[in-house]
């Protein structure tokens, strides 16, 4: 149902770079895809394979709306997505009916949870036995929610708190990641390099070069020298200096010097110090804009978002003209 859902929306735009923009293609996949996925979900033990496979399907959708390739990290989908994966939000939604369970004292459902969770051990199939479980890896206490003693509220805040610190800790540890800015990310949010692309299509474009730059899934040749480090040649071939990583690609190499000195005056009225930092401080800066404030830029995020994906896209297209006369 969710599938077909998601079909069905694709005439709207909502299909990845040539459509509307990945931060509204998100939040119509968060207002009718999901509700069709997890409708019903709180009240039925599930099993671990069946919350795997309507897990791939939750990622695999937000991949897709990014325009990301396979192999990007798990955890940027979430992080740039600004959406939690689907186990947060069906804990929440547990953790909601509980409390709603608990808020009519009359109810026979209120004396039955209190007794099964008394009396059953943990291999117990009943519900109420499953959902303390799945709540105990957030320190929540099934009673305490029943008797309404921990609210709904504090409950969501604390799943959210859990796996958000899960992805940025994920994230801290993948080589792709370490231009992403982790700690300034939220699995409530877009990251900005969806938040400032508006539907153009040519934005969208743009934007997603951006994020596959961000998210070390940009074919660059370091990158096949490290699946192939025998038969695979690390050094640019554009000018054949060094290795051609995120760095040298966007900073130094000299076949894209008359781009790369077209855009950089523009990051420089932005912000007057950018020359002077070192390379991996412009690299974090160019690729993500959070890292603005670890350096003290004072300017408007969505200019400088601006100018980096306008960069990134106009390099690209340079090296790729290259490479097809080579």
């Amino acid at each position: 149902m969710a599938r077909r859902t998601a079909y069905a929306l694709m005439g709207t735009g909502c299909h990845g770079s040539n459509g509307i923009s990945p931060q509204v293609s998100i939040q119509i996949y968060r207002t009718y895809v999901l509700p069709r996925l997890m409708y019903g979900l709180e009240a039925v033990v599930l099993r671990s394979s069946q919350i795997s496979d309507m897990e791939r399907f939750h990622r695999s959708s937000l991949r897709d709306l990014q325009s990301l390739p396979q192999r990007v990290a798990s955890c940027a989908v979430y992080l740039l997505g600004g959406i939690p994966p689907l186990e947060a939000l069906l804990d929440i939604q547990l953790a909601n009916l509980l409390f709603t369970i608990g808020k009519a004292p009359s109810n026979c459902l209120l004396q039955v949870g209190l007794r099964q969770l008394s009396c059953k051990d943990s291999c117990s199939n009943s519900w109420f036995v499953y959902c303390g479980k799945r709540l105990c890896v957030y320190n929540l206490d099934a009673v305490e929610l029943l008797l309404g003693r921990c609210y709904s509220s504090k409950a969501k805040t604390l799943i959210l708190d859990y796996w958000s610190n899960q992805l940025k800790a994920d994230a801290t540890l993948k080589s792709t990641l370490r231009y992403l800015q982790a700690d300034s990310c939220s699995i409530q949010n877009c990251h900005p390099v969806w938040v400032s692309t508006s539907c153009n299509p040519t934005e969208t474009r743009q934007s997603i070069q951006k994020a596959r730059l961000l998210t070390g899934t940009y074919t660059l040749q370091a990158s096949k020298a490290v699946f192939n480090q025998y038969g695979v040649d690390p050094t640019c071939l554009l000018c054949g200096i060094e290795p051609e990583d995120r760095s040298h690609f966007l900073l130094r190499c000299p076949s894209l010097a008359d781009v790369r000195q077209k855009h950089f005056s523009k990051l420089t009225d932005l912000y007057i110090g950018f020359s002077l930092l070192p390379d991996d401080d412009k690299v974090n800066l160019i690729l993500d804009s959070n890292f603005s404030s670890t350096v003290g830029v004072n300017c408007d995020i969505s200019d400088l978002e601006a100018n980096s994906r306008l960069y990134i896209y106009s390099i690209c297209c340079k090296r790729v003209k290259i490479l097809n006369k080579l």
